[in-house]
């Protein structure tokens, strides 16, 4: 959907699967980011990868970074979609004008969420030590 109003950002349902190696599919819908706040922000790195990975948004096909795609599969439920926001999925990374729109919208855009998520990336050997210690 396009961003016609000035306070609108897209959000993401993410579909709910038993298989964590199932395909992630998205749909995106429209919203006032001072009405709505029922989602949650992802807050997590590019770390300089490209969009690579295939995710469904409706019938269609898009590409995310991996890094975005592992958040998706950690966060994505069981039984009931998730409410997100997510920077690369929802701004058009390809539209200059509407990229900087959002970006001046950032604060409204984490305070009015209902939650910001961090994902520092998967997990290894050294995780549980790092994050206990």
């Amino acid at each position: 959907p396009v961003l016609l109003g000035p306070r609108l950002i897209r959000v993401i349902s993410l579909s709910p699967s038993w298989n964590n190696a199932a395909p992630l599919h998205i749909s995106l819908k429209t919203v006032c980011v001072v009405e709505f706040s029922s989602y949650e922000c992802l807050s997590y790195t590019w770390d300089g990868q490209v969009p690579d990975r295939s995710i469904y948004c409706g019938r269609k096909l898009m590409l995310v970074t991996a890094n975005a795609e592992a958040a998706m599969r950690r966060l994505r439920r069981r039984h009931r979609p998730r409410c997100l926001w997510i920077d690369a999925v929802c701004i058009n990374q390809a539209c200059i004008k509407e990229k900087n729109a959002q970006v001046s919208m950032m604060a409204d855009i984490y305070s009015n969420a209902r939650t910001v998520l961090v994902w520092l990336g998967a997990g290894n050997e050294d995780s549980e030590k790092a994050i206990s210690y």
